[in-house]
This record gives structure tokens, C-alpha cells and sequence, in this order.
């Protein structure tokens, strides 16, 4: 704690929350802890007021500096541990309730949350024990005992259950009821349930929940078409509305109009993007009916989603055998197999679908099928075949989503056949459609220009001169990762599938690792990147730590091999990575500058706050100067660990470039790993527009195809020399 004006600062942070002025408290706080960063009490008051606020991020990083400032508090550590579950992590949430448990065996709040855990983990029969201890040491608390319950619901012990919540309804009646009738209801006893739902006061059942409850009440108790009845107070444009009146259509006449709500429902579910209930759902149909042609084409966009790509070729495949004419699945099919570079499979599927399809209406299914078709072409070199799939979409009324892909196939395929005039004016169109297509991403006040031009400000003050020494890392801990970066399109997907051949490395393919590190600094007092400076040993250990958590999310952990993070523009946060990761090593992929502007500018890239200073030269360019001037100040100020790779020479010497990156990152190098190619083509999925690239031997078509375009270049080359000197001269 600290004396003076500032503590006046924290006496007005607390009046504002105490009178529930939010905003107002939030500033105030901020504004104290600014000075006064050690002051465990401010600290815990203003993550619990994040936490209050939703923001889980903002509390978890201030609870946690609190308890570390009093590591004796058990209180706070319980806080804390709540908080990291609020905020989806209950691997970090169970270390905190354990450390709670060990000084206080008998606390009934952290046996709870380790029960929750457990829970989270889909473990009801160890989540059930840590309930039956917490409700032994506090009896009077509902929400033990309502957890005590979902446990053994989920455990398959519906009497179990009822028991739990039998013991809630004795503390508090009032409260219970609708719990109170669910449970009497997965318990068979239904005629209670619906009796214990009209004890409900009568505003409360017209609730959706309360209804919903009734309804399954009285389909449970046989009584279907009243559940309908009652289901028709419902939205019928809800997922659940649709999903009961499935359930209430069980009679095995009425099996079509079952299926039907059951089809709707799960594409409600998917387009909520709540995906496990949607595969549940689309399973139970299934179950049902083998041959329902949709299901299985839903099923397959469902697992496309989630990432399974292999379950979802399956289901297309299941789609297509169900129904020969459902055209949707020949062109996911042909898609999800193109982009996991299995060309000729892909090509048997749509080349069917053409066949069958020969004198079907022209749809969406026809322009899709037809840009698969041109892809497949193009990538084997049949560029008129490409150029007369293109041509039959003239007959088409595209959507803009359609317009958008077939505007970049095309200059592709004008690229390709070295028609750069035309090709360009395609790709300005393209770039501008897609500009369109996307308000929220918009190049200017862009935050992500924003923070590298913020950083750039703060280098060209001399803000790096006093950076902060390393601090010392726990020689126990996990090494720190092993960064590639390099400017988008200079080769670091290449570089990546080369690296991913090695046994001793395991490689994260663009996964958010360090932006999560970045929201928890942005919720400090001097938010990103001011703060990153002031980082003291706490906030960099926690920071290590969410860095893992989050690694966590993305892959099994194999610590016997070296993690290799890839992600090209992690580069502009380079001094955030140095704080926390001080012995980490660096690749960065190279290019000719106007190769790489004129590639970023040519890429129908998925759309975010980056990506969205592609959409002309000018804005390319300017983050291309940006990003390389912080990250030279970067390397020499902070004395970063880099070893530079040249696109040009991984080409046109592969085994040479791949050694020596090897030799500093301590790796055996392994011949495999130049089999890139042949592991590209064998059925991996590539997420970055490289993935074409990587399945073809290594060739030198893309150095030095700016010159083709130069017309269009020529006003940036100026600005651009400097780093042609560096990066591109010899090309």
C-alpha cells in the first residue's frame, strides 16, 4: 500500500464500485495500480470486479499477482482458482484448488471447484467424490449439492442424483423447483416432476426453460401430444424447440417428420457454432435412418469445422452413397481432398459429379463444383480445361462468397498464363470485393496496424535503450520455443513442413499462442505494449505459464522434442516473446521485398485485422516497412538469437539452407525432411495459401515475379530499396 493522492485514487475506485459505477471504478483502479502494483488488496479487488465484468483474462492475471504477493492466502488462491475456471482452464484452476487443499484439507470451496474440475474433464465419478467431502464440511450449500447431482446424472445414477438435489430442495424450496422437476424426471417420476412444476409462481412458467421442462414432463409420462401443445409457446425457430419436437415424434410413422426437426435443429446448433451438440444430434439421427443424405452431408461440414478432416471425408463419401444428386458433398468432397493435395482422388469426385450433373439447373452446386474443377485443372497444368470451367460461370448468378473465389481463381489462372496486365486488373477487383465483404476488417485505424506503429513510436523514442536485463528462468522449467517468422509469403510454410519432418521437433502450425500473452498484457494498468517493459518476475511467470496453457489447447505436448511455434507476423511482437521466452531462438524466413509485397496483395486471404492491410499495394507496403523496421530494431536492441533463412537459397540449395538451421537449433538433420512434398501430397492439411506449393518438388517460379508486374511495383521500389539491399539483391 502506498500514502498520498494516490491512495485517494483508491478510495474513489471503491466508492464507485460500491455505488455500482462500473466503468467509473475500473479507470480508478487502473489509474492506482499503476503505482501501486504491489498492493495485494487493490489487486484482488480489481480482479474480482474483472471478473464480474466478464473479462476473465483482466482477472486472472491480477488474482494471480495478488496470491503470489501473499502466498499464504488461501482465500485469494480460492479466488483465483475460480477465476481460471471461469476463464476455460481448469488444468491451471486444479493446481490452485490443490494448492488450497494442501494448507486446508478440509476446505469444502476448493474440494468443490476440484470436483467441477474433474467434471470439465469428464471424470462424474472423481467429480462426485470431491462433492460428497465438500457437502460433508459445508451441508447447508445448494450449489455443492447441485454440483453433487449433474455429477451423478453424468455418472448414470439418475437416483443418486435425485438424492443430491432432495437435500437442495429442503435448504431452499423456492429456489429448487424446476431443478427439483428435471431430476424427477431423468429419475422416471414423472407425475411428480409435472406436480412440482405447478408449484412454480406463474410468471416463472413462461419461461422457455420452464416450458421446455414441461414439455419433456409430459412426453416423459406418455403424453406426447400435449409435450407438442406445449412446445408450440416456444420460438420454432430455436434449436431445442426442434430437438424435443423430435424427441415427441417417436412413433416410428412418424419417423420423417422426426428426422426433420432433428436436421433443422442440428443445423441451428452448427450455425450457433455449437458443434459437439450438432454431431450428437446428427448421430442420433443416423442411428435411425443409415441412407439420410443431409445428415451425413451436415455431419461432414460439422467434422470439416471442428478439424477432423478424415471424419469428414467419410461423411461426404456416406452423403454421396446415400443420394447420388447430393451435389453439395461431390463439391465439399473434391475440396477437402484438393486442399489436402490429393489431387486425383479429388478429381474422380467432381469429374462423377460432372457427369451426373450434366443437365441439371445451374446453382451454387454447379459454381462450386465447376471452381473445385478449374483448382484441379490449374494445379496440373490443364490451364484451358481451367480457363473453360471458368468460362461456363458466366451463365451464373453468383453470390458475392462465389464471386470473391472465382475473381482470384481467375487472375490466378491469367498469372499463370503469363497475362499479368489482365491478371492484375482481376486481382484489384478481387481485393476490392473482398474489402467489401469485410466492414469490421478495414486497413485504416486497424488495430493490428495500430499496435506495430504504437511499438514503432515507442523504438524511435529510444524506448529500448533501458530495456530491462533477462530475468532468470527455473533451469527445471520447459526450454522456451524455437520462434520462425519472417513477413507473410516469404516462405516460413515451406520452411515449416521442412522443419515437421524432423523426429526431434514438434511444430505448431499458426496457432494464437502468443496473442493470448498479448490480451493479458493489454489488461495491465498500461495496457500493450507499454507494460511490457515493467514485466517483473511474477507477471512473467505467469505469462510462461498461460503461454503453455494455451500450447496445451493446440497439441499433446511431447517435451522430449523441441517446440517449433510458426507464426510469420509473431515478429511484431518479438520484445513481448523476449520478456517472457529470454533464451528463445529465432528462424526468419526471407524474400525479395516486392516478391513478397506483390504475393500478400494476390492472396485471397481468410479476413482479420492483419490480413486486412492486403487489400491494395499501398497498405502492403506500408506494413511491410513497418514490420521490418521494428523487427531490425527488435534483433539488434534486444539482442535477439536469429538465424536468417533466404527464400531464394532454401530453393535453389535445400539441404545446405536446411543444415545450417538445424546446426543452431542443436537438431539432427534428417533426410526426411526434404520429403516435404511426398508428405504434403499424402493427405495433410495445409491451412495457409501454401498448401499448393508445399505438395510440388522445390522450383523457381515464383523468384523474381515481381519484374513481370514491375508497372505496378515501380512507385514503391523507392521505399522498398533499402531492404532489396538486405533481403534482395541477389535475386
Amino acid at each position: 500500500m502506498i500514502d498520498g493522492p494516490a491512495t485517494d485514487g483508491l478510495e474513489t475506485a471503491r466508492k464507485a464500485r460500491l455505488h455500482g459505477e462500473s466503468d467509473r471504478a475500473e479507470q480508478a483502479y487502473l489509474a492506482y495500480l499503476r503505482n501501486a502494483w504491489n498492493d495485494s488488496d487493490a489487486l484482488a479487488e480489481f480482479g474480482d470486479l474483472c471478473l464480474q465484468r466478464g473479462r476473465t483474462q483482466a482477472a486472472c492475471i491480477h488474482l494471480y499477482r495478488a496470491t503470489m504477493l501473499r502466498p499464504s492466502d488461501t482465500a485469494l488462491r480460492l479466488g483465483l482458482a475460480y477465476a481460471q475456471l471461469r476463464d476455460h482452464n481448469p488444468t491451471a484452476a486444479l493446481e490452485s484448488f490443490n494448492t488450497v487443499l494442501t494448507a486446508s484439507p478440509h476446505d469444502a470451496f476448493a474440494l468443490n471447484g476440484v470436483g467441477l474440475c474433474h467434471l470439465l474433464a469428464d471424470a462424474p465419478a472423481k467429480a462426485a467424490a470431491n462433492f460428497v467431502r465438500a457437502a460433508s464440511m459445508a451441508p447447508r450449500e445448494t450449489s455443492i449439492l447441485v454440483n453433487g447431482a449433474e455429477a451423478s446424472l453424468k455418472a448414470g445414477d439418475s437416483a443418486g442424483a435425485l438424492a443430491w438435489i432432495e437435500r437442495a430442495v429442503q435448504l431452499d424450496p423456492r429456489a429448487m423447483i424446476l431443478m427439483h422437476a428435471r431430476y424427477l424426471r431423468e429419475n422416471g417420476q414423472h407425475a411428480r416432476a409435472l406436480a412440482t412444476l405447478d408449484t412454480l409462481p406463474s410468471h416463472e412458467r413462461t419461461h422457455p426453460a420452464a416450458i421446455l421442462e414441461h414439455a419433456r414432463c409430459l412426453r416423459g409420462s406418455g403424453r406426447s401430444r400435449d409435450a407438442m401443445a406445449t412446445l408450440a409457446r416456444l420460438a420454432s425457430e430455436s434449436a431445442v424447440y426442434h430437438e424435443e419436437m423430435g424427441h415427441c415424434l417417436s412413433s416410428p410413422a412418424n419417423a420423417k417428420q422426426r428426422h426433420d426437426h432433428w436436421f433443422t435443429a442440428a443445423q441451428m446448433l452448427f450455425d450457433a457454432h455449437k458443434l459437439g451438440r450438432a454431431r450428437s444430434l446428427l448421430d442420433r439421427l443416423l442411428a435411425e435412418d443409415r441412407d439420410h443424405a443431409q445428415a451425413w452431408n451436415l455431419l461432414g461440414i460439422v467434422h470439416q469445422t471442428a478439424g477432423h478432416n478424415a471424419l469428414a471425408q467419410d461423411a461426404f463419401r456416406c452423403a454421396i452413397s446415400s443420394d447420388a444428386s447430393m451435389w453439395q458433398a461431390y463439391w465439399q468432397l473434391g475440396s477437402e481432398l484438393e486442399q489436402h493435395n490429393r489431387i486425383e482422388d479429388a478429381k474422380r469426385v467432381v469429374d462423377e459429379a460432372m457427369r451426373l450433373r450434366a443437365d441439371a439447373a445451374t446453382d451454387e452446386d454447379d459454381v462450386q463444383l465447376h471452381l473445385v474443377a478449374c483448382r484441379l485443372a490449374r494445379r496440373e497444368g490443364r490451364l484451358d480445361r481451367a480457363q473453360q470451367e471458368l468460362d461456363a460461370l458466366s451463365a451464373f448468378h453468383l453470390s458475392d462468397a462465389s464471386c470473391l473465389l472465382t475473381t482470384f481463381e481467375r487472375a490466378r489462372l491469367l498469372d499463370r498464363l503469363d497475362r499479368p496486365t489482365e491478371a492484375m486488373a482481376v486481382y484489384i477487383n478481387g481485393n476490392a470485393l473482398a474489402q467489401r465483404m469485410s466492414p469490421a476488417n478495414q486497413p485504416r485505424s486497424n488495430p493490428y496496424l495500430a499496435e506495430v506503429e504504437e511499438w514503432l513510436d515507442l523504438v524511435r523514442d529510444g524506448w529500448l535503450a533501458d530495456w530491462p536485463a533477462p530475468l532468470m528462468v527455473d533451469p527445471a522449467a520447459e526450454p522456451d520455443p524455437v520462434f520462425v517468422v519472417g513477413f507473410p509469403r516469404s516462405g516460413t510454410t515451406l520452411f515449416e513442413q521442412i522443419l515437421d519432418g524432423n523426429t526431434r521437433a514438434q511444430v505448431l502450425k499458426e496457432e494464437p499462442t502468443a496473442v493470448r500473452m498479448r490480451d493479458i498484457v493489454a489488461a495491465l494498468p498500461d495496457g500493450y505494449p507499454r507494460a511490457v517493459r515493467s514485466l517483473d518476475g511474477i507477471d512473467l511467470g505467469y505469462l510462461r505459464r498461460a503461454y503453455f496453457d494455451a500450447v496445451s489447447t493446440c497439441c499433446q505436448r511431447d517435451r522430449t522434442r523441441l517446440l517449433v511455434d510458426k507464426m510469420p507476423l509473431q515478429m511484431n511482437r518479438a520484445a513481448l516473446i523476449q520478456r517472457v521466452f529470454p533464451r528463445a531462438r529465432w528462424i526468419f524466413l526471407t524474400r525479395h521485398p516486392a516478391d513478397v509485397c506483390l504475393s500478400c496483395f494476390q492472396q485471397n486471404f481468410t479476413p482479420n485485422a492483419a490480413m486486412a492491410n492486403f487489400y491494395t499495394l499501398d497498405d502492403t507496403v506500408r506494413l511491410y516497412l513497418c514490420t521490418m523496421e521494428l523487427w531490425d530494431a527488435f534483433c539488434s536492441r534486444l539482442h535477439l538469437s536469429v538465424h536468417t533463412v533466404r527464400y531464394e537459397g532454401l530453393i535453389a540449395d535445400p539441404a545446405t539452407e536446411t543444415r545450417s538451421a538445424c546446426d543452431f537449433l542443436g537438431l539432427p538433420w534428417q533426410a526426411e525432411q526434404l520429403r516435404f512434398a511426398e508428405r504434403a501430397r499424402s493427405g495433410t492439411r495445409i491451412t495457409t495459401p501454401s498448401y499448393e506449393q508445399v505438395s510440388q518438388p522445390l522450383h523457381d517460379r515464383a523468384i523474381g515475379r515481381w519484374v513481370r508486374y514491375r508497372a505496378w511495383l515501380e512507385p514503391y521500389l523507392p521505399q522498398l530499396q533499402p531492404w532489396i539491399e538486405r533481403y534482395g539483391k541477389a535475386t
